[in-house]
């Protein structure tokens, strides 16, 4: 089985990523897609400023926003 680690952002060319793969997938549908979102954290001049529950909820809202288009996709 090939692995496949898609980085997703949100972006159109993440899109097109994750679209080039499915399309793959029907002629070789041996393929394990695997989405990653890397985010960059806050600096720490606003960082200061939020509460560590708040920069989480704000970092997993983002990260789902990102990967939900790509997982419709897939």
């Amino acid at each position: 089985m090939r692995k496949i680690l898609i980085p997703v952002d949100g972006s159109e060319n993440a899109q097109k990523a994750v679209r080039h793969v499915a399309r793959q997938y029907f002629t070789e549908p041996n393929i394990e897609a695997h989405l990653v979102y890397v985010c960059v954290p806050l600096s720490s001049y606003v960082a200061r400023f939020i509460d560590s529950k708040t920069r989480t909820e704000y970092h997993e809202q983002k990260a789902q926003a990102a990967v939900a288009s790509a997982r419709r996709v897939l």
